[in-house]
Order: C-alpha cells, then sequence, then structure tokens
C-alpha cells in the first residue's frame, strides 16, 4: 500500500478520495490524477460519493516519482486480476484489495498506524500526511493559495497565513 500513502503525502488526499479514486482518473502518461468522488463511511458501511464541495473536485499533477510508483502499483494490481481469474472484481477503482474489492477507508487508516507502530515511530495519523504535503509543498515554494487548491481545503473569512517556528534556543 505504499503507493496509497505516497500520494496522500505528495498530494495532500484525504484518505476517502484516495479510496475512491477510480481508474479513469488516473492518466500516468500525463502525471495527473482528478478528485470528483471519495469512499466514506455511515455506521461503517462503505459509501461512494462526489466530494464534498466543488473546490474538492481538482486535478492535480504528479511528481515522477510518484508517477512511477504508481505505474509499479497498476502492473502488481495486473498480477492480482491473473492471480484472482473469474473472482476478480471489477470495481473500476485504482486502488483496491487484491481480489479486486474497494478498500474500506477504516483499513487505510488501521493500517498506516500498524506500518508507523511497526517501525517505531511516534504515533502519526494517516491524515497527518495532508499536513506533510502542504509542508512540502511551502518548502518548494508553492504559495499558501496553491496549497489550499491543491489539498481542497476550505476557504475561511481570512486570508491563509503561516507563522514560521520559533528560532529560539
Amino acid at each position: 500500500m505504499a503507493p496509497v500513502y505516497e500520494l496522500i503525502g505528495q498530494r495532500g488526499l484525504r484518505r476517502g478520495e484516495a479510496c475512491g479514486l477510480p481508474d479513469d482518473a488516473v492518466d500516468l502518461d500525463e502525471g495527473e490524477i482528478s478528485i470528483e468522488q471519495q469512499i466514506t463511511s455511515v455506521g461503517y458501511v462503505p459509501i461512494t460519493k462526489n466530494v464534498k464541495t466543488d473546490a474538492g473536485v481538482r486535478q492535480l499533477p504528479l511528481a515522477d516519482d510518484t508517477t512511477g510508483s504508481l505505474r509499479g502499483y497498476k502492473a502488481q494490481r495486473a498480477r492480482w486480476r491473473l492471480k484472482a481469474g473469474r473472482k476478480w472484481v471489477a470495481s473500476g477503482l485504482f486502488f483496491v484489495r487484491p481480489d479486486g474489492t474497494a478498500w474500506h477507508p477504516e483499513q487505510l487508516s488501521r493500517m498506516f498506524y500498524k506500518l508507523v507502530r511497526d517501525a517505531g515511530l511516534p504515533p502519526v495519523r494517516l491524515h497527518d500526511l495532508r499536513h506533510l504535503a502542504a509542508t512540502m509543498m511551502l518548502a518548494a515554494g508553492a504559495t499558501l493559495k496553491e496549497i489550499q487548491d491543491t489539498s481542497a481545503t476550505p476557504t475561511t473569512a481570512s486570508p491563509p497565513t503561516y507563522t514560521p517556528p520559533s528560532s529560539k534556543n
């Protein structure tokens, strides 16, 4: 599942957007993805629906290394499909389980927490990868508006601001 976590950490997707990413919304030749839908859960029942707001619908360019990771994942997915044969579920989603079914957003989080724990890291939430994406974009010179648009962060009454960490020793 490294490619899904990489995509979340690079482009700031919400876990439901990653789980609900349609196969046809991923253009690896152009190196971009389209975000239009998500998988959420109500009472642990997964529901596929459109993203919450018009601002949530967005086209995102991918870094070359992320495109490469997604190509590798797509090849792995093709091997799963061959192995599953007639039992393969054609969900139409990009990130799927080895039988072709959709990932439940909670499963994505649980697997991430296990990886964090097994690596001996301090507690890190899957949602924190969205913050990582914003931090990396800021460090690379993106404007706060670009970061807001990429991550589909809702606008507020006041303009976004950034306060650098204190340099006190």
